[in-house]
């Protein structure tokens, strides 16, 4: 239901239930996340950044409190802090689209695309090619 009032901008409504949920499940991970995006649609990214970083806290094996908590910092331009968290994520998830796309636009921004290869498996290349190919088309 919460999740719901947010997709419809219900902000206020979310916000309470998520909330209430975490009365009964302080480590609830979907209502941590929850909040962390509704901060964020409001516009408040340190809020957000604490929420995500409270479920990456109660959840250090799951792989969306730590890209959303990269996602907030690299908002932020604080690209070194969301590439160390991004690694993190292919840590526990090695084939993470989201996190090797992520540190393509890091490494881009930094105008370093051959150092964001450093590491990458034979696996991952093909896909990060299919990133590259895609920015220089765009």
């Amino acid at each position: 239901m919460a999740a719901q009032h947010r997709a419809h901008q219900r902000f206020n409504e979310a916000e309470a239930l998520y909330r209430s949920v975490l009365e009964k499940r302080p480590n609830h991970l979907p209502a941590l996340l929850g909040l962390g995006t509704c901060a964020r649609q409001h516009g408040d990214r340190l809020v957000a950044l604490t929420w995500f970083r409270k479920a990456a806290a109660a959840h250090p094996n799951h792989p969306q409190p730590l890209l959303e908590t990269a996602t907030e910092h690299h908002a932020q331009g604080q690209v070194d802090e969301a590439e160390i968290l991004y690694r993190s994520v292919l840590k526990i998830s090695p084939n993470h689209l989201t996190a090797m796309l992520s540190l393509g636009t890091c490494a881009r921004q930094r105008g370093d695309f051959p150092r964001h290869l450093r590491g990458v498996t034979l696996l991952q290349l093909p896909i990060l090619c299919i990133h590259s190919r895609w920015w220089t088309l765009r």
